[in-house]
């Protein structure tokens, strides 16, 4: 008899052992690299005063193998109109500039923005003194106008440009 005890209470501890095991573990922390958007949308004085004056805009691409200028004014103010209206709602620490894109009033730099162009990130970040200060999504047709830089570029990559 006292063996069956020992048996019954055996099992019993075993059996409750067993339960708690199978709770699940504590979940691993996901650090999430989407963050709210701290910066500001580029104001409507500032983006008025970067159509109406900027005579030059000159892009430097991180990877790309070339780089691109516009000095005529309708190229001018075609890239202008990249710049949306709007400000990202959040940004990603993840996406990296694929370049920077400077505008010039009267031969100087009197903007520069940091472009982001990937699949989660389409936007600019406005610098100031190299920090960012204000933020853009890019329109529709900045976008197209990325999209067809980078297809140019795979296309001079693999020697196909013009084919």
């Amino acid at each position: 008899m006292k063996l069956s005890i020992y048996l019954v209470a055996f099992m019993m501890i075993s059996l409750w052992a067993c339960k708690n095991s199978n709770e699940p573990a504590s979940k691993p922390k996901v650090e999430t690299t989407v963050y709210q958007n701290p910066y500001p949308l580029l104001p409507d004085v500032e983006y008025a005063n970067l159509y109406n004056h900027c005579t030059y805009v000159d892009y430097i691409f991180e990877k790309l193998p070339f780089s691109v200028s516009q000095n005529e004014d309708m190229g001018v103010k075609a890239n202008i109109l990249f710049i949306g209206r709007q400000q990202p709602a959040t940004l990603d620490k993840s996406c990296r500039p694929i370049g920077r894109e400077f505008f010039q009033v009267n031969n100087e730099v009197a903007y520069e923005a940091e472009v982001y162009f990937s699949e989660n990130c389409k936007y600019y970040l406005f610098l100031e003194k190299g920090k960012p200060k204000y933020s853009a999504i890019i329109t529709e047709s900045g976008q197209n106008f990325y999209n067809n830089l980078v297809q140019n570029a795979a296309k001079l990559q693999r020697g196909n440009i013009g084919k």
